[in-house]
Parts: C-alpha cells; structure tokens; sequence
C-alpha cells in the first residue's frame, strides 16, 4: 500500500485549502465505471442511444466519478475545438 505524500509547503490558508479540496482515490469498480462512461460519451450518435445506471450505497463518490468524467470531456473538448477538429 503506498502511503500518501504531505505537502507542507505555503501558508496555513492554503494547506488548509488543500486538505479541504476533493481527493481522486482509484478502485477498479469506479475504473471500470469510469471506461464505460467513455466509451459512451464517444459511441456514434444513433437512433437508440445506449445509457448506464450507476448505483450503489452512499457516500461512495457516484456523483464525484461522474462529474469528473463530464469535466474531462468538457476540457477534452474544449482542446478538441481549439484543434479545429469540431
């Protein structure tokens, strides 16, 4: 198990601003979760579209995957447009 780096660098306003910020912690479950929701965001439009029901118990950060996958596309996007791609 490897154990988590501090950071004890800068003011105490901002190490607090950084034990309060959201943590990204990685299990294959949510890996997976996350694989599916790329793989939808990228299927080709049709008439019958596919779609994903994510549940589970609470607290078990659904909402955080799945606004960290819509951000990522967003910012994927964003760098797409830039591109001239869309």
């Amino acid at each position: 198990m490897r154990l988590p780096s501090f950071n004890l660098e800068g003011s105490i306003d901002e190490r607090v601003s950084r034990l309060y910020a959201p943590k990204w912690v990685a299990y294959s479950r949510g890996n997976e979760a996350l694989a599916r929701m790329a793989h939808l965001l990228n299927h080709p439009p049709s008439g019958r579209m596919p779609c994903m029901l994510l549940h589970g118990d609470s607290n078990t950060g659904k909402t955080m995957r799945y606004c960290w996958r819509i951000r990522q596309s967003a910012e994927n996007y964003e760098k797409s447009r830039e591109l001239g791609a869309f």
